[in-house]
Order: C-alpha cells, then sequence, then structure tokens
C-alpha cells in the first residue's frame, strides 16, 4: 500500500545576515515610511499632552526645541492662525511632511511593515538601558543624585506634573530635541566635513558627533543659579548631558532617525519617573 510522506517545516530562525540584508529589520528600520508609523503615536500623545496635560492657566510647557521650531516658523510669517491649524502643532506637522518627502524622494514601495515598527519600539527601550546605566555611574562618580533628563524645561515645574504629564515632556524632548540636534545639526556637519572637505567617512561623522554632543549641553540649562559663572555650573549635569548627546549621536549614525528618538524619549521617561 503505498503512502505519501510529508516533510517536515524547518523551524523559522533568525540569523544575524537576515537582520542585515536589504530588507531586512535594520534596514527596513531606518526606512522613513516605518519612522513615520513608529513616531506617530509618540506625536499624537505630545499633541494632546500639549492641549489636555501641559497647559496652566494662559501657558504651555513645552521644551526649548520644541519653541525654537515655532519661531522658525514665525519668522517666516507661519503661524496657527494664518494656516488655521493650532500653532503647537506645526512642529509635528514638519516632522511628518519631511518624513513623507524622504519617503517619496526614496521611490519606495508605501508598504509599511508593522513588525519591523513594533521591534523599533523594543529596540528603543533596550538602547535607553546601558544609556541609563552610563548616566547614573556619571552621576555617582560626581557624590550622589539621579540621572538628569535630558529635556530641556523647566525642572520645577516637570517635577510637579502627574505621570502622564512627564512622559508627554519626555517625548516632546525625543522628538524635537533629535530632529534639530541628531537629524539637522549632524547632517549639516557631515555634509560640511565629508562632501565639502573631502573628509573620510568616518573621521566626519565622529567629529559631527561630538559637536552635535557639546551643543546638545550647551542648549540645556547648566547653572545652578542663574547667570553664574564656571563655578556655577552643575558639573554633573553637564557631563551626563554629553554622554547623553554622546549615545544619541551614534545610535544616530548607526540606527537611524526613529530609533534615537525612541531611544531619547525612552532614557527620559526613566529619568523623570525615578526623579
Amino acid at each position: 500500500m503505498a503512502t505519501s510522506a510529508t516533510k517536515k517545516k524547518k523551524p523559522t530562525t533568525v540569523r544575524a545576515n537576515d537582520l542585515v540584508r536589504a530588507d531586512g529589520y535594520f534596514q527596513r528600520s531606518k526606512r522613513p515610511l516605518e519612522i513615520l508609523f513608529f513616531l506617530l503615536p509618540l506625536i499624537a500623545f505630545y499633541e494632546i499632552g500639549l492641549i489636555l496635560i501641559l497647559r496652566s492657566g494662559g501657558s504651555v510647557l513645552t521644551n526649548k526645541a520644541h519653541e525654537a521650531l515655532l519661531r522658525a516658523f514665525e519668522t517666516f510669517g507661519l503661524d496657527g492662525a494664518t494656516l488655521s491649524l493650532p500653532a503647537l502643532s506645526l512642529p509635528g506637522i514638519l516632522l511628518v511632511v519631511i518624513l513623507l518627502a524622504w519617503h517619496a524622494l526614496s521611490r519606495a514601495t508605501w508598504e509599511v511593515d508593522l513588525k519591523t515598527v513594533a521591534g523599533m519600539w523594543f529596540e528603543s527601550v533596550l538602547l535607553a538601558i546601558p544609556l541609563f546605566l552610563a548616566v547614573q555611574l556619571v552621576v555617582q562618580a560626581f557624590g550622589a543624585g539621579d540621572a538628569p533628563a535630558a529635556a530641556a524645561a523647566d525642572g520645577d515645574t516637570i517635577r510637579s506634573l502627574s505621570l502622564s504629564g512627564r512622559i508627554a515632556v519626555a517625548i516632546g524632548a525625543g522628538l524635537y530635541e533629535e530632529l534639530i540636534f541628531r537629524m539637522a545639526l549632524i547632517a549639516v556637519l557631515h555634509t560640511l566635513f565629508v562632501d565639502a572637505l573631502g573628509w573620510k567617512e568616518s573621521r566626519g561623522m565622529a567629529v559631527a558627533i561630538v559637536i552635535s554632543a557639546i551643543a546638545f549641553v550647551l542648549y540645556h540649562p547648566l547653572h545652578t543659579t542663574p547667570g553664574g559663572g564656571l563655578s556655577a555650573i552643575d558639573w554633573r549635569r553637564a557631563v551626563s548631558l554629553f554622554v547623553v548627546g554622546l549615545w544619541c549621536g551614534g545610535v544616530f549614525a548607526m540606527r537611524g532617525f526613529g530609533i534615537v528618538v525612541g531611544t531619547h524619549a525612552a532614557y527620559d521617561v526613566a529619568a523623570l519617573v525615578v526623579e
């Protein structure tokens, strides 16, 4: 009696070269469409936070990067009233437009891999853990204290916020500080050093990361007393922020804009919750 033998299916395994190939996770997670879908919940949460959580009286708590983008819009005569949009939403709209334009110019398909987007959430949290531990070591080297959040906003006001408010601040910092200091500043410096001056790729990127990290530190309030000199600088905070800037620069160079935003936001959430 003849019998038909069925072939056993081989178990699915994930190999390292499968991750780095052109259609592997590490490449897909750098594509603008996957980045957009990864960032959309963060953008939406921050926009809702600006309306419902971070608004007190007639003012809204935001971060300096977000404010700088709003001032840039105003310089070109663009504001919420002119465009019939909520004024605070303009930086979020800008970020979405940048990613859509980037994807359109890449001429890639408009199919998003949701498994990749899910993996980006996991990877961002994973990369934030060693950063948080490294900053804790810096803090301990200076004596004691908590890991400072890398969000340029009023520290006293942040500490008075609810958990959802602190998370909103962390997300806003991740979105717009990375847009300015990694996506924009490193891109400009890389163009200058590598394309204009002819430096090697590795050297140009390394110098760009260091300069962006220094600018990132100087952008944050560092003095323990307003208007103080070098003696009034909180060096624990300054060195911690420099470590954050270097780490985020490296993540941006290796893993792209989406992952660095997620890593920054995850670090700030941890720092603001522990604080």
